[in-house]
């Protein structure tokens, strides 16, 4: 809880200072997802020196990027290079792939609308510019876990479900009504 509850303050710090949150991605010159959210909010997480080595002239896989990987936030994770920390982007969620939302866009408030889930089964690494689509997060309802996820809102608490229902998605998730 602590980790997200640093992410959602980082994303506060970010809103802030751009008046609206990070896209999920920014697209490179191939039309590509080349960065991810992640590094947008290093500087507001505390990392202004990681935030600075890495390269927006090359994908997050690039040859100078790939270095960085195993320098990851501890706020991003554990031990390896991946990252439990994951949105749900698509266009009806806080995450609109490569546009950046707006908190007047969250109909049922910040408190109300989901920001990151964790997946501890997440094999996502912290610098890639890829999250969950609204149908993985979906399927994780599927999955027999015993562990509740945590779930971080987009006002900065964190709350625990013990599945990831229906109800719960289209109360949370959605920010400006059904997805479509």
């Amino acid at each position: 809880a602590n980790n997200l509850k640093a992410i959602g303050l980082a994303l506060y710090n970010y809103y802030d200072a751009y008046q609206q949150l990070p896209p999920a991605y920014v697209l490179g010159p191939d039309e590509k997802p080349w960065h991810s959210w992640r590094v947008l909010i290093l500087p507001y997480l505390g990392y202004p020196e990681l935030y600075k080595e890495y390269r927006f002239d090359e994908p997050w896989n690039g040859p100078r990027n790939r270095l960085l990987l195993t320098k990851m936030p501890k706020e991003f994770g554990g031990p390896r290079t991946k990252t439990p920390y994951v949105g749900i982007v698509a266009y009806q969620t806080a995450w609109p792939g490569q546009y950046s939302a707006n908190f007047s866009q969250f109909l049922r408030g910040t408190a109300n609308t989901v920001a990151l889930l964790q997946d501890d089964r997440s094999e996502i690494d912290w610098l890639e510019p890829r999250d969950l689509s609204f149908r993985q997060a979906a399927a994780m309802n599927e999955r027999s876990e015993t562990n509740p996820y945590q779930v971080l809102m987009m006002d900065g608490s964190v709350r625990s479900f013990q599945r990831l229902t229906d109800k719960l998605f289209a109360t949370y998730v959605c920010v400006d009504g059904p997805l479509i």
